[in-house]
């Protein structure tokens, strides 16, 4: 009995060609998307050209049908986000990681006489070594400390962002009265 073994050709796979000399180039990785907050919007940005996102957002204050045995449950107001850009031609890009942060608002208005509480989102990132906040007032300064308590540096908000070189593991960053605890990739 003789097998006869099929070889399938896929004439419409072809590698990408270099736009000025037409030769063929090994596909690239699209560049990292870094991750910001500002006016109630995620943004997702790569600097690789028609780049496209895919993200993921998760909580883990998201409960359901849960159980206390003491009436008491810890809030940590975080989303967990990731992100990676892919493009025709390139090699999906490796994850960016961030969280944002939902904290205090600090707004001076008391007119109403009403206590209320605001609250605004930060994005907290950390790359090589560099810890970087968005979703701050401009000119907001970010104090970084280490775990024990040491302040690292004081960095102020440009464009509603904020940035520091660290050499920890993990930081605290605190923003007017409220502190942010961050780990450092």
């Amino acid at each position: 009995m003789q097998k006869f073994y099929r070889t399938a050709i896929y004439s419409y796979i072809y590698p990408s060609k270099d736009d000025e000399s037409g030769e063929d180039k090994p596909n690239e990785q699209c560049a990292v998307p870094t991750i910001s907050y500002a006016d109630g919007q995620l943004t997702f940005a790569s600097s690789t050209p028609n780049a496209e996102y895919h993200y993921t957002i998760t909580d883990s204050d998201i409960a359901s049908d849960a159980y206390c045995h003491d009436g008491i449950v810890k809030l940590y107001a975080a989303y967990n986000i990731s992100a990676y850009a892919t493009a025709d031609g390139y090699k999906a890009s490796d994850k960016a990681i961030a969280t944002l942060y939902w904290i205090e608002a600090n707004l001076q208005n008391n007119t109403t006489n009403i206590n209320q509480t605001a609250t605004r989102g930060i994005i907290a990132t950390s790359n090589d070594g560099i810890v970087t906040l968005s979703g701050l007032n401009n000119s907001e300064i970010v104090r970084f400390y280490t775990v024990d308590g040491k302040q690292i540096g004081t960095a102020k908000a440009i464009n509603g962002t904020a940035s520091q070189a660290v050499s920890e593991s993990i930081v605290i960053a605190k923003i007017g009265n409220q502190t942010i605890k961050i780990a450092v990739k």
